[in-house]
């Protein structure tokens, strides 16, 4: 061999050498890309599992809160067969025999408050007299106590409860203490001898 063929060589070999060290660098930098990549897969795959978790967590709160309104809405539904349906009724009946009319225009809602119905809303009682007050809290309470004590019934105390009432409103008095005295014994106490009923 002579030297300008080992010169040749040489020179080959050197281009290989810069090829292969291209190369290098090439793939070298093609693996800290795959490295990033992976780094990246590996932080989504994490990323994913807290994911996961956090939707079956929130799933499960989803499931329970829908479970409870479930339970809350058969509840009222319940209470409300059992005791305001009845409530309303017998507030009607109260409200009529103090007032000679039903008590439709007044509604009870599920707070056991009662609205009066006027123009397509609910308007509050504590706007009105204190006669009217006093009269649609006395008919409340007695439908309540209907409602309460369906077999044993209580003796009620009733201390001048139409102190604040009209004439006209006294007339209705006298029905509503007669009648209510047929369920219940009634002790009626009062500080003017034009409410003795």
């Amino acid at each position: 061999i002579d030297l300008a063929e080992l010169h040749d060589r040489q020179s080959c070999l050197q281009k290989e050498k810069e090829s292969l060290k291209d190369s290098i660098v090439q793939t070298t930098a093609r693996l800290n890309s795959f490295s990033d990549e992976l780094d990246h897969i590996e932080e989504v795959e994490r990323e994913k599992e807290d994911l996961q978790v956090k939707y079956e967590e929130t799933t499960h709160r989803f499931a329970v809160l829908d479970e409870t309104l479930k339970k809350l809405s058969e509840a009222r539904n319940s209470f409300n067969a059992r005791y305001l349906v009845p409530i309303q009724k017998s507030f009607d009946y109260y409200y009529g025999l103090l007032c000679g009319n039903d008590g439709k225009q007044y509604e009870l809602d599920a707070n056991l408050n009662i609205v009066l119905k006027a123009y397509g809303k609910g308007r509050d009682v504590s706007l009105m007299s204190e006669g009217y007050q006093d009269l649609i809290g006395l008919c409340r309470r007695m439908a309540m106590i209907d409602a309460m004590y369906e077999k044993e019934k209580p003796f009620i105390i009733l201390d001048d409860p139409f102190v604040n009432l009209d004439e006209k409103k006294l007339q209705g008095a006298v029905s509503f203490i007669k009648e209510i005295s047929q369920n219940y014994q009634i002790i009626y106490m009062t500080c003017h001898s034009c409410r003795n009923i």
